[in-house]
């Protein structure tokens, strides 16, 4: 068994102004953790402060607003103004198409197991394996199969 050393921080405790001279110059750190400072606390006026974001380059940009997507509790609507303010106008667009595509690909997923739960049974790894792909057109070609098919080892033959 690894043994692992870390150190916990508790962010709140340091200046924003501290949290950069931290971070020595990296834009994307700073801003990294002034996120981890302030979205636990769900405080979009001061997220709409961690301006450092307007500087990053795209990708680094899209990184941060996953994060903040998937950790902020507020309504949709402020999350993008947030997004918008820190100059997310440009990446908005990717940025929703991939939460459409995930959308619709969590939406096969979890069809597939229904239809598999309902006709075979199914064991949580199986219902694991089927979440991990990634793939539409294997998910579609299972969840044809299902219909004439006589187990469920034909359909998940169809996933590898």
């Amino acid at each position: 068994m690894p043994e692992f050393k870390y150190a916990l921080i508790d962010l709140s405790l340091f200046s924003d102004e501290e949290i950069r001279q931290k971070a020595k110059g990296n834009a994307f750190l700073a801003a990294s953790l002034e996120l981890m400072k302030y979205v636990p606390r769900q405080d979009a006026s001061s997220i709409m402060g961690v301006t450092d974001i307007i500087l990053l380059p795209e990708r680094d940009k899209l990184t941060l607003f996953w994060y903040m997507i998937y950790a902020l509790d507020v309504e949709e609507e402020t999350v993008w103004e947030i997004v918008k303010k820190l100059g997310g106008e440009e990446v908005m667009p990717s940025l929703a198409e991939k939460l459409i595509k995930r959308g619709k690909m969590e939406g096969k997923q979890t069809t597939l197991i229904k239809q598999l739960r309902r006709k075979f049974g199914l064991t949580h790894w199986e219902k694991e394996k089927i979440r991990s792909i990634n793939d539409e057109a294997k998910l579609d070609a299972a969840a044809e199969a299902i219909l004439d098919a006589e187990s469920k080892s034909e359909v998940l033959k169809m996933l590898d």
